[in-house]
Protein backbone atom coordinates (compact mmCIF):
# COMPACT_ATOMS: atom_id res chain seq x y z
CA UNK A 1 0.00 0.00 0.00
CA UNK A 2 0.97 3.60 -0.45
CA UNK A 3 2.02 5.53 2.77
CA UNK A 4 3.16 2.89 5.02
CA UNK A 5 6.17 4.05 5.51
CA UNK A 6 8.83 2.72 3.06
CA UNK A 7 10.98 6.13 3.16
CA UNK A 8 10.81 5.95 7.06
CA UNK A 9 12.75 2.29 6.97
CA UNK A 10 14.96 3.20 4.10
CA UNK A 11 16.60 6.21 6.21
CA UNK A 12 16.41 4.54 9.65
CA UNK A 13 18.33 1.40 7.23
CA UNK A 14 21.19 4.71 6.23
CA UNK A 15 21.58 6.04 9.88
CA UNK A 16 22.06 2.41 10.82
CA UNK A 17 24.54 1.97 8.17
CA UNK A 18 27.69 3.82 9.16
CA UNK A 19 27.92 5.27 5.65
CA UNK A 20 29.11 8.80 6.03
CA UNK A 21 27.36 9.84 2.93
CA UNK A 22 24.33 12.00 2.55
CA UNK A 23 20.55 10.25 2.59
CA UNK A 24 19.35 11.20 -1.04
CA UNK A 25 15.78 10.34 -1.99
CA UNK A 26 14.28 11.01 -5.42
CA UNK A 27 10.31 9.72 -6.38
CA UNK A 28 10.75 8.46 -9.56
CA UNK A 29 6.66 8.90 -10.47
CA UNK A 30 7.26 12.34 -9.80
CA UNK A 31 9.26 13.45 -13.41
CA UNK A 32 9.08 12.75 -16.71
CA UNK A 33 11.53 10.96 -18.71
CA UNK A 34 13.88 13.25 -19.76
CA UNK A 35 14.17 15.41 -16.79
CA UNK A 36 14.39 12.59 -14.54
CA UNK A 37 17.44 11.52 -16.32
CA UNK A 38 19.22 15.08 -15.59
CA UNK A 39 18.23 14.69 -12.05
CA UNK A 40 19.71 11.43 -10.92
CA UNK A 41 23.03 12.02 -13.94
CA UNK A 42 23.05 16.34 -13.92
CA UNK A 43 24.13 17.78 -16.62
CA UNK A 44 26.80 20.36 -18.00
CA UNK A 45 26.52 23.37 -19.01
CA UNK A 46 25.47 23.45 -23.00
CA UNK A 47 24.31 20.09 -22.77
CA UNK A 48 20.85 20.62 -24.12
CA UNK A 49 18.21 23.49 -24.74
CA UNK A 50 17.93 25.27 -21.55
CA UNK A 51 21.11 23.81 -19.71
CA UNK A 52 22.45 27.29 -18.88
CA UNK A 53 25.17 25.45 -15.97
CA UNK A 54 26.66 22.94 -14.66
CA UNK A 55 24.53 20.62 -12.07
CA UNK A 56 25.06 18.44 -9.97
CA UNK A 57 23.26 15.35 -10.42
CA UNK A 58 21.29 12.98 -7.03
CA UNK A 59 23.72 9.94 -8.06
CA UNK A 60 26.73 12.20 -7.11
CA UNK A 61 24.95 14.06 -3.92
CA UNK A 62 25.04 10.45 -2.56
CA UNK A 63 28.42 9.57 -3.22
CA UNK A 64 29.20 7.46 0.32
CA UNK A 65 25.58 7.66 1.15
CA UNK A 66 22.31 5.53 0.36
CA UNK A 67 20.12 6.45 -2.72
CA UNK A 68 16.57 5.99 -2.10
CA UNK A 69 14.71 5.66 -4.91
CA UNK A 70 10.85 5.67 -4.55
CA UNK A 71 7.99 4.36 -6.65
CA UNK A 72 10.58 2.46 -8.76
CA UNK A 73 8.15 0.83 -11.03
CA UNK A 74 7.21 4.00 -12.01
CA UNK A 75 10.68 4.81 -13.62
CA UNK A 76 10.29 4.59 -17.72
CA UNK A 77 12.04 1.61 -19.30
CA UNK A 78 15.00 3.71 -20.95
CA UNK A 79 15.87 5.46 -17.61
CA UNK A 80 15.50 1.61 -16.07
CA UNK A 81 18.54 0.25 -18.16
CA UNK A 82 20.48 3.39 -17.72
CA UNK A 83 20.19 2.87 -13.42
CA UNK A 84 21.48 -1.22 -14.19
CA UNK A 85 24.53 0.42 -15.96
CA UNK A 86 25.34 2.64 -13.13
CA UNK A 87 24.59 -0.23 -10.47
CA UNK A 88 26.44 -2.83 -12.29
CA UNK A 89 29.27 -0.32 -12.89
CA UNK A 90 29.72 1.90 -10.24
CA UNK A 91 30.12 4.49 -12.25
CA UNK A 92 28.45 7.50 -13.97
CA UNK A 93 28.77 10.20 -16.20
CA UNK A 94 27.16 13.63 -16.40
CA UNK A 95 24.86 14.50 -19.45
CA UNK A 96 26.91 16.05 -22.00
CA UNK A 97 30.39 15.10 -19.95
CA UNK A 98 32.98 12.70 -21.54
CA UNK A 99 34.62 12.15 -18.50
CA UNK A 100 33.03 9.32 -15.48
CA UNK A 101 33.02 9.24 -11.98
CA UNK A 102 33.36 6.14 -9.81
CA UNK A 103 30.46 5.36 -7.37
CA UNK A 104 30.04 4.19 -4.10
CA UNK A 105 26.55 4.24 -3.32
CA UNK A 106 24.16 1.48 -1.74
CA UNK A 107 21.28 1.93 -3.16
CA UNK A 108 17.44 0.94 -1.80
CA UNK A 109 14.34 0.76 -3.59
CA UNK A 110 10.50 0.88 -2.67
CA UNK A 111 7.38 0.61 -5.00
CA UNK A 112 3.50 -0.30 -3.95
CA UNK A 113 3.81 -2.12 -7.23
CA UNK A 114 3.67 -5.88 -8.18
CA UNK A 115 7.33 -5.75 -10.11
CA UNK A 116 7.10 -9.34 -10.71
CA UNK A 117 3.92 -8.85 -12.21
CA UNK A 118 5.38 -5.56 -14.17
CA UNK A 119 8.35 -7.94 -15.08
CA UNK A 120 5.82 -10.69 -16.64
CA UNK A 121 4.30 -8.31 -18.70
CA UNK A 122 7.48 -6.23 -20.37
CA UNK A 123 6.70 -2.89 -18.46
CA UNK A 124 10.16 -3.19 -15.73
CA UNK A 125 13.42 -4.62 -16.75
CA UNK A 126 14.00 -8.53 -15.28
CA UNK A 127 17.76 -7.76 -14.99
CA UNK A 128 16.88 -4.66 -12.77
CA UNK A 129 14.42 -6.66 -11.00
CA UNK A 130 17.31 -9.17 -10.09
CA UNK A 131 19.67 -6.55 -9.43
CA UNK A 132 17.08 -4.97 -6.79
CA UNK A 133 15.48 -7.55 -4.86
CA UNK A 134 18.51 -9.10 -2.83
CA UNK A 135 16.83 -8.17 0.19
CA UNK A 136 12.95 -7.78 0.27
CA UNK A 137 11.09 -5.82 3.17
CA UNK A 138 7.35 -5.93 2.81
CA UNK A 139 5.72 -3.25 5.18
CA UNK A 140 2.09 -4.54 5.59
CA UNK A 141 -0.67 -1.38 6.40
CA UNK A 142 -0.53 0.11 9.94
CA UNK A 143 -3.90 -1.31 10.77
CA UNK A 144 -2.03 -4.68 10.53
CA UNK A 145 0.75 -3.00 12.73
CA UNK A 146 -1.19 -1.02 15.63
CA UNK A 147 1.71 -1.36 17.84
CA UNK A 148 3.89 1.03 16.01
CA UNK A 149 1.14 3.96 16.69
CA UNK A 150 2.60 5.01 19.95
CA UNK A 151 6.49 4.75 18.29
CA UNK A 152 5.46 6.43 15.28
CA UNK A 153 3.46 9.04 16.97
CA UNK A 154 6.50 9.57 19.42
CA UNK A 155 8.81 9.70 16.65
CA UNK A 156 6.52 12.48 14.69
CA UNK A 157 6.20 14.49 17.18
CA UNK A 158 9.55 14.59 18.59
CA UNK A 159 10.10 16.14 15.13
CA UNK A 160 7.22 18.85 15.34
CA UNK A 161 9.44 19.88 18.29
CA UNK A 162 6.35 18.68 20.53
CA UNK A 163 7.82 16.03 22.75
CA UNK A 164 10.81 16.34 24.58
CA UNK A 165 13.25 13.33 23.46
CA UNK A 166 12.64 11.73 27.53
CA UNK A 167 8.94 13.28 27.85
CA UNK A 168 6.51 10.44 27.85
CA UNK A 169 3.38 10.64 25.92
CA UNK A 170 0.02 11.28 26.83
CA UNK A 171 -1.42 7.43 27.65
CA UNK A 172 -5.33 9.06 26.18
CA UNK A 173 -3.26 10.63 23.18
CA UNK A 174 -2.04 7.17 22.39
CA UNK A 175 -5.72 5.58 22.82
CA UNK A 176 -7.08 8.34 20.85
CA UNK A 177 -4.84 7.42 17.83
CA UNK A 178 -4.81 3.84 18.41
CA UNK A 179 -8.58 4.10 17.73
CA UNK A 180 -8.25 5.77 14.27
CA UNK A 181 -8.41 3.63 11.10
CA UNK A 182 -5.75 5.29 9.31
CA UNK A 183 -6.70 4.46 5.68
CA UNK A 184 -3.91 6.47 4.65
CA UNK A 185 -1.13 4.98 6.75
CA UNK A 186 2.18 6.56 7.85
CA UNK A 187 1.51 9.29 5.68
CA UNK A 188 -1.91 10.10 6.91
CA UNK A 189 -0.36 9.55 10.40
CA UNK A 190 2.21 11.89 10.29
CA UNK A 191 -0.26 14.42 8.45
CA UNK A 192 -2.28 15.03 11.33
CA UNK A 193 0.31 15.38 14.10
CA UNK A 194 1.47 18.22 12.03
CA UNK A 195 -2.18 19.54 12.07
CA UNK A 196 -2.38 18.57 15.61
CA UNK A 197 1.10 20.61 16.80
CA UNK A 198 -0.19 23.69 14.50
CA UNK A 199 -3.88 24.20 16.04
CA UNK A 200 -2.23 23.62 19.25
CA UNK A 201 -0.03 26.57 18.47
CA UNK A 202 -2.71 28.80 17.31
CA UNK A 203 -4.98 27.63 19.43
CA UNK A 204 -2.33 28.52 22.60
CA UNK A 205 -3.57 25.17 23.72
CA UNK A 206 -1.60 23.14 26.60
CA UNK A 207 -3.53 19.55 26.14
CA UNK A 208 -2.46 17.51 22.53
CA UNK A 209 -4.72 14.87 24.10
CA UNK A 210 -8.44 17.33 24.59
CA UNK A 211 -7.02 18.96 21.20
CA UNK A 212 -7.36 15.72 19.23
CA UNK A 213 -10.19 14.63 20.91
CA UNK A 214 -11.80 17.71 19.38
CA UNK A 215 -10.28 17.36 15.81
CA UNK A 216 -11.23 14.10 15.50
CA UNK A 217 -14.75 14.06 16.18
CA UNK A 218 -14.78 17.43 14.23
CA UNK A 219 -13.61 15.47 11.70
CA UNK A 220 -16.02 12.83 11.93
CA UNK A 221 -18.69 15.02 11.81
CA UNK A 222 -17.67 17.06 8.48
CA UNK A 223 -16.94 14.65 6.89
CA UNK A 224 -15.55 14.70 2.93
CA UNK A 225 -15.37 18.92 2.75
CA UNK A 226 -14.11 21.11 0.25
CA UNK A 227 -10.63 23.19 1.21
CA UNK A 228 -12.79 25.98 1.60
CA UNK A 229 -14.91 24.35 4.09
CA UNK A 230 -12.20 22.99 5.74
CA UNK A 231 -10.34 25.94 6.62
CA UNK A 232 -14.07 27.53 7.87
CA UNK A 233 -14.09 24.23 9.87
CA UNK A 234 -10.47 25.10 10.90
CA UNK A 235 -11.12 28.69 12.17
CA UNK A 236 -14.31 27.33 13.78
CA UNK A 237 -12.66 24.72 15.57
CA UNK A 238 -9.95 27.42 17.07
CA UNK A 239 -12.60 30.10 18.27
CA UNK A 240 -14.28 26.83 20.39
CA UNK A 241 -11.10 25.72 21.96
CA UNK A 242 -10.21 29.20 22.95
CA UNK A 243 -13.46 29.88 24.06
CA UNK A 244 -13.09 26.75 26.20
CA UNK A 245 -9.73 27.79 27.84
CA UNK A 246 -11.22 31.14 28.31
CA UNK A 247 -14.19 29.57 30.37
CA UNK A 248 -16.69 31.09 27.70
CA UNK A 249 -15.30 34.75 28.35
CA UNK A 250 -15.03 36.28 24.88
CA UNK A 251 -13.02 39.17 25.67
CA UNK A 252 -10.02 36.57 27.14
CA UNK A 253 -10.78 34.53 24.41
CA UNK A 254 -10.62 37.37 21.51
CA UNK A 255 -6.84 38.02 23.50
CA UNK A 256 -6.26 34.36 23.18
CA UNK A 257 -6.73 34.55 19.29
CA UNK A 258 -4.89 37.74 19.04
CA UNK A 259 -7.74 39.40 17.51
CA UNK A 260 -10.43 42.48 18.78
CA UNK A 261 -13.21 41.15 20.75
CA UNK A 262 -15.62 42.54 17.68
CA UNK A 263 -14.42 40.25 15.22
CA UNK A 264 -14.68 37.36 17.70
CA UNK A 265 -18.32 38.40 18.30
CA UNK A 266 -18.76 38.38 14.14
CA UNK A 267 -16.99 35.02 13.62
CA UNK A 268 -19.31 33.42 16.24
CA UNK A 269 -22.75 34.88 14.90
CA UNK A 270 -21.59 33.69 11.48
CA UNK A 271 -20.45 30.34 12.59
CA UNK A 272 -23.89 30.22 14.99
CA UNK A 273 -21.64 29.51 18.04
CA UNK A 274 -23.40 31.25 20.48
CA UNK A 275 -25.47 27.97 20.91
CA UNK A 276 -22.10 26.38 21.95
CA UNK A 277 -22.28 28.28 25.09
CA UNK A 278 -22.76 25.90 27.99
CA UNK A 279 -26.77 26.42 29.81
Amino acid sequence: ETGTGKDLLARYYHDQSGRKGEFVAVNCAAFPDTLLESELFGYRKGAFTGAGADKEGLLHRAQGGTFFLDEIGEMPLTSQAKLLTVIESCRTRRLGDTSEETLDIRFVAATNCDLADMVARGSFRRDLYFRLTGIIFTIPALAERPEDIPLLLAHFLRREGALGEREIIDPDLIMEFSSRAWPGNVRQLESEVKKLVLFKTLANEDSLTDLAGVLVQDERDSGTTSLFDQVEQFEKTLILQALRMADWNKSKAARALGIHESTLRAKMKRYDLDTAFPS
